[in-house]
């Protein structure tokens, strides 16, 4: 919660104090599968589709004030896209261009300078969730958006300009800037494969 909460606080560019925040952790009451428990069960809290309808929601609502959008949040704690949830939240954001912004700890800053390209990639195929039926409905949400090596170089963008950002700020750039450049090569080429499996995959099935 802290490293949330110090997160958020660094993006004060975008959010401002007006601004609504839902968090998509407390959005399933988990204890409704338990015996005795007066709550809804998590199977049909999910067939409501929660964390769509609140995506959904950003696009429609009507301008004002506040920042409207996703933030993905990284900590030293956990890998966001460890959840396959996680990963169906950015393609429900990209399929209805939702802007999306990164945001991360200080922790999470200093274990990323330590292992920048370890930092940056991610496998999106590997998310894990409880149900099968969840998994085969997310898996083809994240195929329809062009396949889950096409959202790993989405994801690895997303991470590389946070960080390149985060690093010009506490005057690091120069330290990393071998890192850096290693990462926009590996980047381009992620970008170009996607690109060609994306070309490949027209009336077929990407992977």
């Amino acid at each position: 919660i802290e490293e949330c909460a110090e997160a958020l606080a660094r993006r004060s560019d975008v959010l401002r104090p007006e601004t609504c925040i839902w968090f998509c952790a407390f959005a399933v009451y988990q204890a409704g599968d338990e015996v005795g428990d007066v709550g809804p069960p998590v199977d049909e809290q999910l067939a409501m589709d929660p964390f769509g309808r609140v995506i959904a929601h950003l696009r429609c609502a009507k301008e004002d004030s506040a920042w409207r959008g996703m933030t993905v949040i990284h900590t030293s704690r956990a890998e966001v896209y460890d959840r396959l949830w996680c990963v169906y939240e950015i393609v429900q954001a990209q399929r209805l261009s939702v802007p999306i912004t990164v945001a991360c700890s200080e922790s999470y800053f200093e274990a990323s300078c330590d292992r920048l390209m370890d930092a940056l990639q991610v496998n999106t195929k590997q998310a894990q969730c409880y149900s099968r039926s969840d998994r085969r409905m997310i898996t083809r949400q994240v195929r329809w958006m062009g396949g889950f090596r096409a959202l790993d170089s989405v994801i690895f963008k997303f991470r590389m300009e946070m960080l390149c950002g985060l690093a010009h700020e506490r005057g690091r750039t120069r330290a990393l800037q071998e890192d850096f450049a290693t990462a926009a090569s590996t980047l381009h080429s992620l970008e170009k494969s996607a690109r060609l499996r994306r070309q490949r995959a027209v009336g077929g099935v990407s992977l």
